[in-house]
Parts: C-alpha cells; sequence; structure tokens
C-alpha cells in the first residue's frame, strides 16, 4: 500500500470516527435538522471509498502494464532470434544451390588474425562438433578458406589470403577453362600462377576448382585486379586476385562437408 492509499485510508477513519461521536439518539437522527449532516458523512465515505478504489485500479493497471511491457519485450527478443534463423536458413539455402549441397554447419567466428604472416579465423565449433581438417569454409559471397586445425570445441581456419593457402582455381568465363594454383598472399589477396589461358582479363571471375588435399568444391573466389603475362609460354600467367569475402567483417561462416 502507497503513502496515497494509507492517507485517504486515514482521512475515511477520521470520518468514521467523527461521525460515530456525533451521531444523536435515533429519534434525533431521524429529524429533519440532523439529516443534512448524516447525508454529508455518508457522502464523505463514499467519496473515500472511492478514493481508495481508485488508487488500488491504478496500481493494478501499473502492475498489468510493467507484465504487458515485459511480455512484449520477450516477443520482440524471440522475433529478432526468428529473424536471425531465417536470414541463416537463407544462406545456406544460397549455397546448397549455387556452391554445394553439402552444408555441413554453421560456425560463429570467435576471433580474426591477419598480420601479413598469417590470415586466420577461430570459430565456435571444432572436433566434438563433427569438424575436419580440410572442410571448405564459406559465405554466400564466396570462399573464405579450409579448415586446418581442430580442437574439442573450436577450429582454426586458414583464409584464402593465408600465405600458407593453396587451391586449384579455374576464371569463370574463360573459354578455354584453364586451370593454375592460387596461393594467399601476405594477408590481402590470392595470387595465381602458371594460369593457362591466355583469353583472360581484369575483372573476370575466379573459382575454386581442386585442392592439393584432394577434391574441393566449386565456389567464386573474387576478381582479378592484375594479369602478368609471363616471357615464356610454358610459365603460364600470374593473377592476382581480390577476394569477394572480407575475413575480419564475418560474424558467421559456413562450413561444407567433405567430398
Amino acid at each position: 500500500m502507497n503513502s496515497r492509499l494509507w492517507l485517504v485510508f486515514g482521512i475515511l477513519m477520521l470520518v468514521s470516527l467523527v461521525s460515530t461521536r456525533f451521531v444523536p439518539p435515533a429519534p434525533f437522527a431521524l429529524s429533519a435538522s440532523v439529516a443534512p449532516f448524516t447525508g454529508m458523512f455518508y457522502q464523505l465515505a463514499q467519496n473515500a471509498k472511492n478514493a481508495v478504489d481508485t488508487i488500488a485500479f491504478e496500481n493494478d493497471l501499473r502492475i498489468e502494464n510493467k507484465t504487458l511491457k515485459n511480455q512484449l519485450g520477450t516477443a520482440q527478443t524471440k522475433l529478432v532470434q526468428l529473424e536471425q534463423e531465417a536470414k541463416k536458413l537463407e544462406a545456406a539455402a544460397k549455397i546448397r544451390r549455387y556452391q554445394s549441397p553439402g552444408v555441413f554447419a554453421i560456425a560463429s567466428v570467435i576471433s580474426y588474425k591477419n598480420d601479413g604472416l598469417v590470415s586466420q579465423l577461430i570459430v565456435a565449433l571444432g572436433a566434438q562438433d563433427g569438424l575436419q581438417p580440410g572442410m571448405a569454409v564459406t559465405t554466400p559471397s564466396g570462399l573464405v578458406g579450409i579448415v586446418q586445425e581442430v580442437a574439442p570445441r573450436t577450429a582454426l581456419i586458414r583464409t584464402v589470403s593465408d600465405p600458407e593457402f593453396r587451391v586449384g582455381v579455374t576464371v569463370a568465363s574463360s573459354k578455354k577453362r584453364g586451370r593454375g594454383l592460387g596461393r594467399g598472399i601476405a594477408g590481402r589477396m590470392l595470387r595465381v600462377e602458371g594460369f593457362k589461358g591466355s583469353d583472360v582479363k581484369v575483372g573476370q571471375k575466379v573459382l575454386s576448382g581442386g585442392f592439393a588435399g584432394g577434391a574441393f568444391p566449386t565456389v567464386q573466389i573474387g576478381l582479378i585486379v592484375k594479369r602478368i603475362a609471363s616471357r615464356g609460354d610454358t610459365l603460364g600467367l600470374t593473377l592476382e586476385v581480390k577476394p569477394f569475402v572480407d575475413p575480419n567483417a564475418l560474424e558467421e561462416v559456413f562450413i561444407l562437408s567433405l567430398p
């Protein structure tokens, strides 16, 4: 009971005491001269009762309003979670359609390291979740890298721009469908060496197409930003490729099943 309720209750008690103290005997109380006072006390008592009821009603409204606000906050939180899950499912469906049907898991990114010597991600899934070295890591925008090492609950992802990363590549619109070996450069780009195909141009899309450790899904990697022709035909072209995916901006990645 708040202070307002106590105040009204006190007024009600005072009115009750006064009315009881000055109530005359029954014959006198029924006289015309006393009737106005009796009516006044009765009205005061009714007003006090109505005030108490109003305060109690307002208090109930405040409690109900607070409850509704809490329920609304919970509903909004669940709605945000459902929207996030829907986005994940939409992204997974896009990957299955355009990259590989074998989406194994969705992993949250814990950290990213890029110091020119390495370009690596740590994700919050590991051996206990079924991850294995050699699994491709991707997003709907393009290839992220490959699972390099697994711990029980985390995994190390080597990105496409890591100096130790290697992948066979093709150029999407190349008529001769030449092939080359791509390797990461200083955490910034992918360099393709020994590419066979003279019709390759800057701005064309590069796709993954094989890996030294086994088969690798065909996933877009990036765009050719530089083309360097070798002096001898046997050496092929050198291509510099800017990846579509910025690892530093990733919150989640998709792990593809091994072939």
